[in-house]
């Protein structure tokens, strides 16, 4: 949450700046660190990266974090 709220924080000041702001905003979905996490969670890859992007997500509107796209 820390990341995304900092770059919140700067891609405002920027917009409210009159600079033209893209916010991207999303989740790591590959790796070693996934697939192990994953494993340990008894999900399939695609399974915990989708579960675990969908919390992102949901955190992303309770924060109200004003970012254009989440990758």
């Amino acid at each position: 949450a820390y990341t995304s709220l900092a770059c919140d924080v700067m891609a405002r000041f920027m917009r409210l700046n009159g600079r033209e702001v893209k916010f991207l905003t999303g989740t790591d979905e590959h790796g070693q660190k996934v697939e192990k996490s994953a494993l340990n969670a008894g999900l399939t890859p695609q399974q915990f990266t989708d579960k675990t992007s969908e919390s992102f997500r949901n955190l992303n509107k309770y924060m109200n974090y004003s970012n254009d796209d989440f990758i």
